[in-house]
């Protein structure tokens, strides 16, 4: 309660971090929650405005891509934006973003208003990590941010099985609107209890670097997602992988020749850092993909409600999050080694399980698969993060944050594409004749039926191969605590 009493922000007057952090953690929960709120939506937004499952998905991939542009955009403003007017600047953001889907009468104006948002959201979230660190001595930073892992871990918990019981009894508007009253209370809360509590710097930002990045990074995802319609031995496949991979390696050599890049690369000359993030991209990746296939399962082959979709994914949810929270003190005695590959293991096996769900499979089944994956995901997640930034100096330390973040984006957003991609292409590829619909209606049905379900037993098999690469990469690792004894002796 002393250091409370004695926090004070940049102009030395004294404030609550209680409240400061109370505040930030309302509006970091509120804005995480919407990264998963609309998986459950998607059919019900197919069917409104009539598009593909592909189309559907860059509510997803485009919001992701945003975002993991703006985690390098965000460092330079925090670094030249007061605190609050920062913070305020992103929810006004997020509240125009979520408005604008609200009332939006054609996809384009529900995407750009979902863009928008997601602006927002990539501010908040590194903003909100940075002033725990710089508000919080350092005693009192694991208390800090334990309690920003926990509002993170919860918030796409709850988002799904929120969505679905408000879809239950309102349309899809509904989702956007009650998330915009909790924005406007979060707005009203700041305006009178932030501070600016962090130090303001003479920063510069490189608007070419930002302009091949989003051009880059957005080809490549387009690709991906569009790759199920063309064809993965199409022209217009390799066009634009050939184009977006061109201008990302122009993006990196940029930032190598500059004195302030927007993204410093240099971390990456550590060979343990960045295996660490590509394990961790591979992770995530994993994560958001089958979360994705997974909803659109459960509601198209396996018939269930929107609802019951979320409280068939709350399980799972939460167990990430409760070993999110235990995996730190189970890393010290494992370490990454041994908690990637008891995570890769979990995913392997939990992926190859759902290839054999059908539209008759038990919820208890369906639920408890879900489960032990997501426990996977959260003995990787962390752990593995950690390992690879515990290999950079301390002044490295934000860079690599950064380099972490922009990779786990891209990857969780061009991952997902890359397997609606092949649920979209199998299904196609297994889709009978016109002839069968005309000659025999119920038989065609049935095996239209079972092609949507190849569809999407291949995506989850192409998820346990990638999963798969993931535990071989996890094997080159080496175990942080029994190095650390090994330096000691």
């Amino acid at each position: 309660m002393n250091n409370q009493a004695k926090a004070v922000d940049v102009k030395s007057k004294p404030y609550s971090r209680m409240i400061l952090v109370l505040v930030m953690s309302l509006g970091s929960f509120t804005t995480t929650m919407t990264v998963t709120m609309l998986l459950n939506a998607f059919p019900n937004l197919m069917s409104a405005f009539n598009i593909s499952a592909d189309t559907v998905e860059w509510l997803t991939n485009g919001s992701m891509l945003v975002l993991g542009v703006m985690v390098p955009i965000s460092a330079f403003l925090i670094n030249k934006v007061p605190t609050k007017t920062l913070y305020l600047s992103a929810l006004v953001f997020f509240n125009v973003g979520l408005a604008m889907s609200a009332v939006s009468t054609n996809f384009a104006t529900l995407l750009t208003g979902r863009l928008i948002a997601a602006v927002g959201v990539g501010v908040m979230a590194p903003l909100m990590q940075t002033t725990l660190l710089v508000i919080f001595p350092v005693e009192e930073r694991g208390m800090a941010m334990g309690l920003n892992g926990l509002v993170v871990a919860l918030a796409p918990a709850v988002g799904p099985t929120l969505s679905g019981w408000l879809l239950l009894h309102y349309s899809w508007r509904m989702l956007f609107w009650a998330i915009l009253l909790l924005g406007v209370l979060v707005f009203v809360l700041a305006l009178f209890t932030m501070r600016n509590v962090l130090p303001n710097t003479a920063a510069s930002l490189d608007v070419i670097s930002v302009i091949e990045s989003t051009l880059g990074f957005g080809l490549l995802l387009y690709a991906f997602t569009e790759v199920g319609t063309w064809g993965w031995t199409s022209i217009e496949f390799f066009t634009y992988l050939i184009i977006s991979l061109l201008v990302i390696l122009l993006f990196g050599y940029r930032q190598l020749k500059l004195d302030k890049p927007v993204l410093d690369l240099s971390v990456l000359k550590s060979k343990k850092f960045t295996l660490s993030i590509i394990i961790v991209a591979i992770n995530y990746a994993a994560m958001i993909g089958v979360q994705t296939l997974f909803t659109l399962y459960i509601q198209q082959v396996r018939g269930e409600s929107a609802f019951h979709a979320g409280l068939l994914l709350f399980p799972g949810a939460i167990a990430v999050a409760i070993t999110s929270l235990i995996s730190g003190r189970t890393f010290d005695r494992l370490g990454a080694k041994g908690m990637g590959v008891a995570g890769f293991t979990l995913l392997i096996v939990g992926s190859l399980a759902m290839t054999q769900l059908d539209a008759r499979s038990s919820l208890v089944v369906i639920m408890t698969l879900y489960a032990v994956r997501m426990i996977g995901i959260g003995l990787v997640l962390m752990p593995i993060t950690t390992s690879g930034m515990n290999e950079l100096p301390i002044n490295k330390m934000g860079d690599g944050t950064s380099v972490n973040n922009t990779l786990r984006q891209i990857a969780g957003a061009v991952g997902t594409a890359v397997l609606m991609s092949i649920l979209t292409n199998q299904a196609k590829q297994n889709l009978p004749g016109k002839h069968v619909l005309k000659a025999t209606p119920l038989k065609y049905k049935h095996l239209a039926d079972n092609a949507v379900l190849t569809g999407y037993h291949t995506a989850f098999l192409v998820c346990a191969l990638f999963c798969i690469l993931g535990l071989v990469l996890v094997m080159f690792l080496s175990n942080n605590k029994q190095q650390k004894e090994g330096e000691q002796a």
